[in-house]
């Protein structure tokens, strides 16, 4: 594999650099220190799948979209990567890391399998893990520890970074862990299959046991007795039938005495309003009458016209 060009846009403070490089070494260089070379470099593995563990402070990758042109065995190819997102050439479909990182092992025509720390089963590794052997970083790697800081991605590995280092120089022993590996398979296999067939011994044993103790059956007497509790049934259901259907006119006759409840209660609260409403006072024993009252005193009804007549009579 080999660079042609690789390109950073920094969106949040819209900026953006672009650099060309040639086939074989380049060198990047600058008159004074904190001009950005390692800046560069760590966002150009980056780019490649490598997990930075550390940027340089004033270097926020998450703001940032990385795009690299690259040759792999004479075939071009554009990588992109936001954040854990990676595209490949002009393809619209994302890639997670996993998917990026079987995508590189295919284009390098790889096949790296890592153990993991805890279950030491092979894992396909990932980008990281294939692009560790080639990263120096100045800020952690020159401390006694060349790979111990540089990226958590590879944490979940055993033995690292020899195992990795196996793999390159074709010393690793993979055909072991992998056989390992499919007798671990066959014994779990095994053991799921003899726990099945335990389970199956143990209902044969109950079912033989039950059908050596069940007695003789007489079919006739076993025939009334059904249909005895069959009549008890069916004499059931005729009983809870008609307590159903007594139930329901029941409620019928509840529901209209509850309505005939609110029509008195409204003629109640009508009667009372009527009778709250006086009109006038009797001349006589001055008493309060309603209109009525009044009206039936005079021996009049609730005519406009009448009672002027009775008025004119009395003048």
């Amino acid at each position: 594999m080999w660079i042609e060009s690789f390109s950073i846009l920094d969106y949040k403070n819209e900026e953006a650099n672009h650099y060309k490089f040639s086939e074989g070494i380049n060198l990047i260089s600058s008159e004074n220190n904190s001009l950005g070379k390692s800046s560069v470099l760590k966002s150009l593995y980056f780019n490649l799948g490598f997990d930075i563990k550390h940027f340089p402070s004033n270097w926020d990758s998450r703001n940032m979209v990385f795009q690299l042109k690259c040759v792999i065995n004479d075939e071009e190819y554009v990588i992109t990567r936001k954040n854990n997102i990676f595209k490949i050439d002009n393809d619209d479909t994302p890639l997670n890391v996993k998917e990026y990182s079987n995508w590189l092992q295919d284009k390098l025509n790889i096949n790296m399998q890592l153990p993991n720390v805890r279950t030491n089963e092979l894992y396909e590794a990932y980008s990281s893990a294939i692009i560790l052997p080639f990263y120096i970083d100045q800020d952690d790697s020159w401390n006694g520890a060349l790979y111990k800081n540089v990226t958590d991605t590879v944490k979940q590995y055993s033995s690292m970074p020899s195992e990795i280092f196996k793999y390159l120089f074709n010393i690793s022993d993979i055909e072991i862990q992998d056989l390992n590996n499919l007798i671990k398979s066959y014994q779990k296999e095994k053991n799921d299959t003899q726990t099945k067939i335990n389970s199956l011994n143990l209902v044969i044993e109950d079912y033989q046991t039950e059908v050596s103790s069940v007695p003789s059956i007489d079919k006739n007497a076993l025939e009334q007795e059904i249909n005895s509790y069959l009549k008890i049934l069916n004499d059931h259901n005729e009983k809870a039938t008609k307590y159903k259907m007594n139930l329901i006119n029941k409620q019928e006759l509840l529901d209209q005495q509850k309505q005939d409840l609110s029509e008195i209660e409204k003629l109640l609260q009508m009667n009372k309003k009527r009778y709250d409403s006086i009109q006038s006072i009797c001349t006589y024993c001055n008493s309060y009458l309603t209109q009525e009252q009044s009206l039936t005193r005079l021996n009049l009804s609730n005519n406009k016209f009448e009672m002027g007549a009775s008025i004119i009579l009395c003048k």
